[in-house]
């Protein structure tokens, strides 16, 4: 047998309320962009190279661990998303993640998105989605 042995056995934990499940899935899919050059992130003429993007939301990377603190508000971000652009977004640090040596990525879910902004992003994500996925 592989690492068990017959008389070994495996228990399962049941989540507790404050664990559930709804907690732990994301609410929206997210598509991964890994850096590219065509897709960033633009505040305070500072750019940040995406990591993901969903409809609701976008991750980024930084090296800069003191930058950002789990909850601030960013006023005023625009997005590239190859030629795209989408200005005058709101967003809050959701999530800071450690990732590669130094680096973070840093979780924003977008406050109170522009109508035009929203159209813009959910015509570019479903294609982009088609695409990916085929």
């Amino acid at each position: 047998m592989d690492d068990l042995e017959r008389d070994d056995s495996l228990e399962l934990e049941e989540l507790t309320d404050s664990a559930r499940l709804t907690d732990v899935v994301r609410s929206s899919f997210r598509i991964p962009v890994d850096g590219k050059k065509k897709f960033y992130l633009l505040m305070e003429n500072r750019q940040f190279f995406l990591s993901d993007i969903s409809i609701t939301g976008l991750g980024f990377f930084t090296a800069s661990t003191d930058l950002f603190s789990l909850g601030d508000i960013l006023s005023r971000c625009e997005v590239r998303l190859e030629e795209m652009r989408i200005k005058d977004l709101k967003g809050r640090i959701a999530h800071l993640t450690p990732y590669r040596d130094e680096e973070l990525i840093c979780g924003v879910q977008w406050i109170d998105l522009p109508r035009d902004a929203e159209k813009m992003l959910t015509s570019f994500f479903l294609e982009f989605k088609k695409n990916l996925l085929g």
